[in-house]
C-alpha cells in the first residue's frame, strides 16, 4: 500500500491548475496451492490515476484523474503429468471519471482533445489451454469472454437524447475473442546453427456488436 503525490503542471496559455493531488493506491493478492499442480490466485487494485491538461490555451481546468477499481479471481493448474496446462481468470474492473477523445472545431479545424467522459466498466471471463501431445507437437488455445459496458456519460446540458449511452457497449471492445496455435519442431542437421525448426500455424477470431451510434466521447463534455 502506497501514498504518492501526483504534481500537476499549468497547462498552455494563462490558465492555471491545482499543485497536486494526494490519492491512495493499494494492490492486495493472495495465492492458495490446491495439491501439487494447481493454485488459485485473487488479486484487488484500486485507486490507479491518470492525470491530464488539456493543451489549448482556453482549456484552462484540470481533468479530473482517472482511478480505477479491479479484482481478479485465477486458477492456475498442470494435468496429465504437467503435458497439459489449464488456466482461468474472472475479473471486473471499473474507471470513474473516464478520460476520452473528445472532438471539437478550432478556426474551422475538427480537432480532438481529452475529458472526463464519464463512468465505464469491464468484466469477464478468460482461459488458456496448453498441450503437448507429442514431444514435437505443441498446441495452445485461448477465448475470453468480456462485456464492456458505459455505466455513466457526463452529458452537457440541453444535448439530445441519443447522447445518454448509459448502458450501452463500449465502441472496438468484440465481446468474444479466441485463438488456436499449433507448433510442430523438428530436428535440424548438427552442420547448421540452428538445432531445430519450428513450424506454427495460428488462427484467430472476434466477434462484436457493430453500430452506428457515435462513441460517448464525441458526445460527452468535460
Amino acid at each position: 500500500m502506497a501514498l504518492r503525490a501526483f504534481p500537476l503542471p499549468s497547462p498552455a496559455g494563462d490558465g492555471h491548475g491545482p499543485g497536486n493531488e494526494l490519492l491512495l493506491i493499494e494492490q492486495i493478492g493472495h495465492a492458495l496451492l490446491v495439491g501439487d499442480d494447481g493454485r488459485i490466485d485473487r488479486h484487488h487494485a484500486g485507486a490507479a490515476a491518470a492525470w491530464f491538461f488539456n493543451v489549448l490555451a482556453r482549456d484552462t481546468l484540470a481533468l479530473k484523474p482517472e482511478t480505477s477499481n479491479s479484482l481478479e479471481l485465477g486458477l492456475k493448474s498442470t494435468l496429465f503429468d504437467k503435458r497439459v496446462t489449464l488456466n482461468a481468470a474472472l475479473f471486473k474492473t471499473g474507471y470513474a471519471n473516464y478520460q476520452a477523445n473528445f472532438y471539437d472545431t478550432v478556426a474551422g479545424t475538427v480537432v480532438t482533445r481529452l475529458i472526463n467522459a464519464g463512468d465505464v466498466s469491464t468484466r469477464g471471463l478468460e482461459i488458456d489451454i496448453g498441450a503437448r501431445p507429442l514431444p514435437q507437437l505443441r498446441l495452445t488455445a485461448a477465448a475470453a469472454y468480456t462485456e464492456a459496458i458505459v455505466d455513466n456519460v457526463n452529458c452537457p446540458p440541453a444535448a439530445a437524447a441519443s447522447c445518454n449511452l448509459s448502458g450501452k457497449a463500449l465502441p472496438f471492445a468484440p465481446r468474444f475473442k479466441s485463438f488456436l496455435r499449433g507448433t510442430w519442431s523438428f530436428p535440424w542437421p548438427a552442420a547448421c546453427a540452428a538445432n531445430s525448426v519450428s513450424i506454427t500455424a495460428t488462427s484467430r477470431a472476434s466477434s462484436t456488436t457493430c453500430s452506428s451510434r457515435p462513441r460517448p466521447s464525441s458526445r460527452a463534455a468535460a
